[in-house]
């Protein structure tokens, strides 16, 4: 069903109904069953709620469908989305959460329906016999595409000269290599050297989408006939809600925001409080050095923030600058 859910979610182009797949887990035929509540919640969720996306109900919630993946064969809540919160939830009253939910779609709907299946999947282990990975890669192998399932946050064993090249050959062959975490939870980077490696290399990091959307996904994009590096651009691009956008998280909730580091700075100017703005300044200028803005950091200056003074967590300006890789315009 996760996988049903994913690819319809990209087959269904301008889709501005609300889509809902269900199941059960024990036969509608048992006296004992869950096939019943999930019908009719289904049945409530579809006919009652404008919801444009391709949905999952089981047990009270409601998934995207892209975001979904069958953790449990053998529980009533066999469902889950790890990297998301449900859409909505169905107990005794509802609750539909329309900031997750997808906007309406422009235009009509269109069903594209050539999918590319050549596509392979392979799991790293310590112990694996690399021929196997050679097979999946090689020309023999037929793959357009191939999801590496790397440990961590996707880390392979870069020293490994064998393996890597084995990947920036296949790379180089014009396949196309996903790569993804072994973990239910969490997201690809390349925050360590060995994530880095595989990304000069050519490597597409699957970030936080589930398996069943990497697989949809790319059936759905080569399938459309791109270039590779269009596909390569566009598996990093959030298209139907099944990645999480962290420069948005970040540019609303955090202090890596120049605005509104400013604009709290503007406020305390004009506060009485002489002890609040203590506290939160050095926070302010040490966010304004993490991102490198001295422009922003000489106005603080300007208006009597101590650049000698510490944060929270004991660090002054110059702490901060040193852990910047020696900032010297900066310092």
């Amino acid at each position: 069903m996760a996988y049903t859910a994913s690819l319809l979610s990209f087959m269904l182009e301008g889709l501005n109904k609300t889509v809902v797949l269900t199941g059960s887990q024990i036969p509608i035929s048992e006296l004992r069953n869950d096939a019943v509540d999930n019908l009719l919640g289904s049945l409530i969720v579809a006919g009652t709620f404008k919801i444009p996306e391709v949905c999952i109900y089981f047990c009270n919630k409601v998934l995207r469908g892209n975001r979904a993946s069958k953790d449990n064969s053998s529980k009533l809540h066999a469902f889950d989305s790890p990297n998301m919160d449900p859409l909505a939830t169905l107990d005794v009253n509802f609750v539909i959460n329309w900031d997750r939910v997808l906007r309406m779609n422009p235009g009509s709907l269109v069903l594209h329906d050539k999918l590319e299946t050549n596509i392979a999947f392979i799991t790293m282990s310590p112990i694996m016999n690399i021929k196997a990975l050679e097979l999946v890669l090689s020309p023999q192998g037929g793959s357009k595409a191939v999801i590496i399932a790397g440990y961590g946050m996707g880390n392979l064993p870069s020293n490994n000269k064998e393996l890597m090249s084995c990947i920036a050959d296949a790379v180089a062959r014009d396949v196309i290599v996903v790569i993804k975490t072994q973990c239910h939870r969490g997201t690809v980077n390349d925050l360590y050297e060995t994530g880095r490696v595989l990304t000069k290399i050519g490597c597409v990091l699957a970030m936080d989408m589930t398996v069943e959307c990497i697989f949809a996904k790319l059936a759905y994009l080569l399938g459309k006939g791109f270039s590779n590096s269009k596909v390569n651009r566009l598996m990093k691009t959030n298209l139907r809600g099944e990645l999480t956008d962290k420069s948005k998280e970040k540019d609303k909730y955090t202090m890596r925001n120049n605005q509104m580091v400013m604009a709290v700075a503007d406020y305390l100017k004009k506060d009485k409080n002489a002890q609040t703005s203590k506290q939160i300044t050095p926070v302010l200028v040490n966010s304004l050095i993490s991102i490198g803005n001295l422009s922003s950091l000489k106005k603080l200056h300007a208006n009597g923030a101590d650049l000698n003074a510490v944060d929270y967590l004991g660090r002054s300006a110059l702490h901060v600058v040193c852990n910047q890789n020696g900032n010297v315009k900066i310092a």
